[in-house]
């Protein structure tokens, strides 16, 4: 325990910055493990349906763009139609009006739907996978690197 104090000591804060990296990197890779395994099961209870998108919903993007939403109908299982706009929104128009897109939803919540794709299904697991990587490799090199030196 003396030789570590003495490091730290002698190195400074700079000895603490990469264990801290890989103590965040490791939270974000914790939570994408959870949220993983909400996701799967959220998919195990959800079911699908045909939409076809009625309108695109325009919103402020970031630097005075626009963000486009696809605003989709379907008829859901209750034998009621829906109408439901998407979580997920890009800067340029994915979708056309009249296409026909699926839909995935949980039995008794259909109006909380959304388009089945790759993004609204992974993308923010995919986010703090890569973000959990990159602090944890970067937190464990200059972890070496200020412990070799120091």
């Amino acid at each position: 325990m003396e030789f570590l104090l003495g490091r730290v000591q002698e190195g400074g804060i700079l000895l603490l910055i990469g264990p801290l990296f890989v103590l965040i990197g490791g939270l974000l890779l914790v939570a994408t493990v959870v949220k993983t395994v909400r996701a799967i099961g959220r998919r195990s209870r959800e079911i699908h349906a045909n939409g076809t998108v009625v309108d695109l919903e325009t919103r402020p993007g970031r630097k005075g763009g626009r963000l486009f939403f696809p605003r989709v109908r379907f008829l859901a299982a209750d034998g009621l139609d829906y109408e439901i706009t998407a979580s997920v929104g890009t800067s340029f128009r994915t979708k056309k009006k009249g296409q026909k897109v699926k839909i995935r939803y949980e039995l008794d919540k259909p109006e909380e739907a959304d388009i089945d794709s790759v993004l609204t299904n992974w993308f923010e697991i995919v986010v703090y996978l890569f973000m959990g990587g990159v602090f944890t490799i970067v937190g464990f090199v200059m972890t070496l690197m200020f412990w070799l030196i120091a």
